[in-house]
């Protein structure tokens, strides 16, 4: 029996309403706040939400992988390599990283032709990284901004500003709508999707993406146990603490990294709009096979804190 979109958004609304329930512990204007005993049930409540409902939301994830691998082939990879080429445009992208698997992987489908291998986004972007200096300039709009012009100020001069954020804006024009489509993720590509399939074949899956970067699951899974072994879970850290205090840290600790809730995805709410399924399997894909080790991890430091009274 196929699984509708409407059943999965269900679903998702509601573990979202079950993390908000867990989070109103932390504000004032909620009845649950400070309440302990009540964020101990509200995280009962939600392991055992998961636990029921993830072979539901792994059946729908895998079956859209099934059903749609070529376009997430080439969405996955289009995306993580424009964010890459911004990057070195523009400092808000700096952390986003070119994988090392990257260039074999594009010019695997799109190597054969000259205008889409991935040699000629890799001069592109040399070329544009080239122009990031102000001194670079090549727009006579934004040099006719301070030409023949002081500095506006001792300290700061917001003409030099204006210059700077005007010419990065133009760079990153030159780069979005540039005709190579690893760089301009709105040229149309030609190749149709049984073609991409035979080049990538019907065992590929996009890498899992946490927080802005790219793990294999056994190294993310170390890396979050290295964060709930910290120095604020210890139990020296929590001697003397009252249990709001211990609770507070925990809340703060488990919802950092882990399966607890569903991961954002850094694409903007237009591009949500347009692709909410893609986006829905993209937020499955990494965040199903944390649960599991999240409750695990988690819910016995919870549970610990319940107050018993007489």
């Amino acid at each position: 029996m196929s699984i509708e979109m409407e059943e999965i958004e269900s679903i998702l609304s509601e573990w979202d309403e079950k993390v908000k329930k867990i989070k109103g512990f932390h504000e004032r204007q909620t009845p649950q706040y400070g309440n302990v005993n009540h964020a101990v049930h509200a995280f009962r409540e939600l392991a055992a939400f998961l636990k029921e409902k993830e072979p539901i939301l792994r059946k729908w994830m895998m079956n859209y992988l099934e059903e749609n691998r070529p376009k997430i082939f080439m969405k996955w990879w289009r995306h993580h390599i424009h964010n890459w080429a911004r990057g070195n445009i523009d400092f808000c992208y700096r952390h986003h990283i070119l994988h090392p698997d990257a260039r074999e992987e594009w010019d695997r489908v799109f190597g054969d032709n000259q205008e889409t291998c991935f040699s000629l986004a890799d001069r592109m972007i040399e070329n544009l990284s080239k122009k990031v200096p102000i001194s670079q300039c090549d727009d006579p709009t934004i040099l006719a901004i301070h030409e023949g012009r002081e500095h506006h100020g001792d300290w700061y001069c917001d003409r030099c500003e204006e210059q700077e954020m005007r010419w990065k804006n133009e760079l990153t024009r030159r780069l979005t709508e540039c005709n190579h489509p690893a760089l301009n993720i709105e040229r149309h590509l030609w190749m149709s999707d049984q073609t991409i399939l035979e080049k990538i074949g019907n065992k590929w899956e996009p890498l899992h993406v946490w927080g802005c970067k790219i793990y294999h699951l056994g190294e993310y899974v170390t890396y979050m146990a290295s964060q709930r072994d910290r120095d604020i879970l210890s139990p020296h850290r929590r001697m003397g603490q009252t249990p709001f205090q211990k609770m507070k840290d925990l809340l703060s600790n488990v919802f950092q990294s882990g399966g607890w809730e569903l991961p954002r995805v850094y694409y903007s709410a237009n591009e949500q709009k347009k692709q909410i399924e893609y986006i829905r399997f993209l937020q499955l894909w990494n965040g199903l096979d944390l649960i599991f080790y999240s409750i695990h991890m988690d819910l016995p430091k919870i549970e610990a804190l319940e107050e018993f009274y007489a």
